[in-house]
């Protein structure tokens, strides 16, 4: 684990004799406080309340006065006041008694050396250790233990530093010096239990203290770090002044350290407005953190990270599983306190409907506010296209434009921006301003009026019955088959002459739940009516010379399309039915469909559609991969994320939908939200009836990690985590097969000191016992092999491993069966594997009771 920069510890001190030469350590707990060990004081004689001692920051010469405040000499303890101070103030302290066995620490302070005949001192010395519990003196006195072995004469004084946060877990009270050799490099630590005391009315420092509910880890929810500099650097983001209430109580809370709760209707920008104010409003020592509830069935306190300065945000929006009980607000309201300790903030946006009713009962630790107004949707979309695309400042103000971006929510204005810029970053360059707002006009605008015409009921006396264009083209109501005809071609867009045809006759089919063949069609009636020209014409389309049917109207077919869709549930599921047969015609048709579906899906946030007509849908015609596009593109969407990635963790189980999950998860990888997708990978891996096809591309999935440069340090540190947690799970075996041979400064991780040696040889034995395993993993082995031959010891550790691996898991045979692979490499590189390891391999053969008798025959 990486230590703290010394520069980031602002707070270290040394405290200095009436020489002002140093003499030990010290650090500041608050407001010109400060702590050091008793003891340091009486080797300056200065362990008396009122007697001046001198200091200096760490590495510094520069000397400034404290007095002696209170004492605590059964425990090592001092607490000095300074009269001006240039330290900086600790964040936190944790106590004692609450450290786990093992917890890394370092410690930073003033140190003497003993070089030779020569005391040598050292403005500051690092070193690092870890926690081994409390103990009790001879005397009864309570102390930590801890192993460090760095620790010097000088340092005692110096705070024990938690390396995971930072926070202040314990005082260096001595190093516990041994002639006989036992107990090297233990030390004796002050406890803040201890410590707490002496601070009373005069100075308050955030500490730890026990949770009042219990936690389990293991249900901790994802954490995913906020980006502060991006958010404080937007220059989109736009305050309204009515939010100008809601602002000023959430800072409040976040100052306060209450648990805020932003109930909110959906589209007003909730999630943007907390990120928003934690950016602004929170310490810099707090770092923000999205939690990911994607995997629990409820909401439970139990799965809230006890973690120490961080700022969670948490939105609930999933009505089947992020609706919170009473027992989960009563839960927050007592976590509260422990977070105020903790320094930790928690605000979580959750959709009105799930919060309603819930504000009824009074929660002193609790704050909630409603927001219920977003941004006025033409200043959000203007601001954005300030930044982005200035040049398009004038479009948005022409009469063709401007009335289409009113009266949206944040998640309309969204899909209205991203029309925007794509149809910007189609225009030619000979198009002028007043055409290319034409365009955009023509895309924003829904066309309701002339739909409304056009889907009229048919023979019915209800105006309107006709809609007259500007130029004077009238539109009327259009029977059943012409309406099956505009939406076919508004979906192709541009379509063959003879192609149209026959797709309409098709989305004809699928609405009437039948084959095209079985559709009417007798001789006689063959030449009654208009013919196909006549009626696409009276649909508003035109015919190229070249046999090209499109739409005269520009921006009409997204119009029509979205008018069906959002008017006409029932006809949903045929039209993605008939979309997924114009997708089996080409890859060209195939994407058109994804993107139609994409579109129409996203519009209206609908995940239930994508779970339960979608994947039907897909599944009766193979069409996974479209399927997983189409939910990749929804799980990019943030406010379909977290229903999506829910779908992603319940399909995790169905092996018929495996792939789905490891397209999209594996894609997501490459996104911010890589702890959920590999999250998924290992569910599917691990689940019952999941494939050797299945494991196969989790593993390339994995393999492609590793190679890429922006993932590999992150994926090679998720994946030692699965192998120290010592399970022998599918998932972890391939995670093990995928860094085999991955490269720490030139040496292959499973041969580097840091690698732990048990660890390995577990792997590797529960690789070599397994068929499968062995058959995907063979690969690397050979190639770790033929790395390792360059170097004696690298070479030598492998062969003991393998050795090791193959005795302790009972895989002997399956080591031999890589005999023809290891000696196909070891001739390339001049060595003999598969002897090295037989020769290493202890091998007790057993003969049968009667294998030495002789008969006669």
């Amino acid at each position: 684990m990486q230590e703290i920069p010394v520069k980031q510890l602002g707070f270290l001190g040394t405290i200095r004799g009436a020489d002002e030469k140093p003499a030990g350590s010290c650090f500041q707990v608050g407001d010109g406080f400060l702590i050091t060990a008793s003891h340091v004081l009486a080797a300056i004689g200065a362990e008396e309340i009122g007697r001046l001692v001198h200091f200096s920051p760490i590495g510094s010469d520069e000397v400034f006065t404290a007095t002696v405040e209170r004492l605590d000499q059964a425990h090592d303890l001092a607490l000095l006041r300074a009269i001006t101070s240039p330290l900086k103030d600790v964040a936190l302290l944790s106590y004692s008694d609450q450290q786990s066995a093992g917890t890394s620490f370092q410690i930073v302070g003033f140190a003497t050396l003993r070089e030779g005949y020569v005391s040598v001192q050292h403005r500051y010395l690092p070193t690092i250790g870890e926690w081994e519990g409390c103990a009790s003196t001879a005397d009864g006195t309570l102390l930590a233990r801890g192993r460090a072995d760095g620790v010097e004469r000088g340092m005692s004084g110096s705070p024990i530093i938690r390396i995971t946060d930072g926070a202040v877990i314990g005082v260096l009270s001595q190093r516990y010096n041994s002639a006989d050799g036992w107990s090297q490099g233990r030390i004796w630590i002050s406890r803040i239990e201890d410590l707490k005391p002496l601070l009373v009315d005069l100075v308050e420092v955030p500490c730890v203290e026990i949770p009042p509910i219990s936690s389990d880890k293991a249900l901790w929810l994802t954490e995913t770090p906020i980006d502060r500099e991006a958010l404080l650097l937007d220059k989109c983001f736009v305050k309204p002044d009515k939010w100008a209430s809601q602002w000023e109580t959430a800072a409040q809370s976040v100052s306060d350290g209450d648990i805020l709760v932003i109930s909110a209707s959906p589209g007003v920008g909730a999630t943007t407005f907390a990120e928003q104010v934690l950016a602004q409003e929170l310490p810099k020592d707090i770092l923000p953190i999205r939690l990911d509830p994607g995997d629990w069935d409820k909401p439970t306190a139990k799965s809230l990270p006890l973690k120490t300065r961080r700022a969670y945000i948490l939105d609930l929006r999933d009505p089947e599983h992020d609706t919170p009980s009473s027992e989960f607000i009563n839960d927050l309201n007592v976590l509260a306190q422990w977070f105020k300790g903790a320094r930790t903030r928690l605000v979580i946006t959750i959709a009105e409907q799930l919060w309603r009713g819930k504000s009824k009962h009074s929660h002193s630790n609790l704050r909630v506010i409603s927001l219920n107004d977003g941004v006025d949707s033409l200043i959000l979309i203007r601001s954005y296209i300030a930044v982005q695309a200035p040049e398009l400042l004038p479009v948005l103000k022409m009469q063709e434009v401007e009335p289409h971006l009113e009266g949206m929510n944040a998640v309309q204005a969204q899909y209205a921006l991203q029309d925007i810029v794509s149809i910007a970053a189609s225009r030619d360059e000979k198009e002028s301003v007043e055409d290319l707002g034409k365009r955009i006009g023509s895309r924003l605008d829904d066309h309701r009026e002339k739909l409304d015409v056009i889907f009229g009921e048919e023979n019915s006396d209800i105006p309107p019955h006709h809609y007259t264009e500007k130029d004077g083209t009238t539109l009327r109501r259009l029977s059943f088959e012409d309406r099956c005809l505009l939406v076919a071609l508004a979906c192709e867009k541009s379509v063959r002459f003879a192609q149209l045809e026959r797709d309409s006759e098709r989305l004809i089919a699928a609405l009437q739940n039948k084959k095209p063949s079985e559709l009417p069609g007798a001789p006689d009636q063959a030449f009654a009516g208009p013919g196909l020209r006549g009626r696409i014409n009276g649909i508003g389309a035109s015919i190229s010379p070249s046999e090209i049917v499109s739409l005269k109207r520009p921006g009409f077919a997204e119009g029509i399309v979205r008018y069906v869709w959002d008017n006409y549930t029932k006809v949903r599921r045929p039209l993605v039915r008939w979309l997924l047969d114009l997708a089996a015609d080409s890859t060209i048709r195939e994407n058109l469909a994804a993107e139609w579906i994409s579109d129409l899906v996203r519009r209206h946030q609908d995940v239930d559609f994508i779970r339960q007509d979608l994947a039907k849908l897909a599944a009766e015609r193979a069409q996974h991969e479209l399927l997983a596009n189409v939910l990749y593109a929804a799980t990019l969407d943030t406010h379909m994320r977290r229903r999506c990635e829910r779908l992603l963790y319940d399909w995790a189980d169905k092996p018929e939908m495996h792939f789905v999950v490891i397209k999209v998860s594996s894609r997501l990888l490459e996104s911010d939200r890589r702890v959920i997708a590999l999250r998924r990978l290992r569910r599917v891996a691990d689940a019952h009836g999941s494939t050797v096809k299945s494991h196969t591309e989790i593993l390339d999935s994995f393999s492609s990690a590793m190679r890429s440069a922006g993932l590999r340090d992150w994926f090679l540190n998720s994946m030692t985590e699965w192998i120290r947690a010592g399970t022998s799970a599918t998932s972890t075996k391939l995670a093990f097969t995928a860094i085999i041979d991955a490269d720490v400064n030139g040496i292959p991780w499973l041969l580097t000191r840091e690698a732990d040696e048990e660890n390995i040889v577990r792997m590797l034995g529960s690789l070599l016992g397994d068929a499968a395993s062995i058959e995907s993993a063979a690969n690397a082995l050979v190639a770790l092999v033929e790395r390792a031959s360059a170097d004696d010891d690298l070479y030598n550790r492998l062969m003991d491993y393998l050795a090791s691996a193959a005795e302790a898991h009972g895989a002997i045979a399956a080591l031999f069966g890589l005999g023809a692979r290891f000696s196909e490499v070891g001739r390339k590189v001049g060595r003999d594997p598969l002897s090295d390891t037989s020769r290493r391999v202890k091998i007790v053969r057993v003969a049968p009771p009667d294998e030495d008798s002789s008969t006669d025959s």
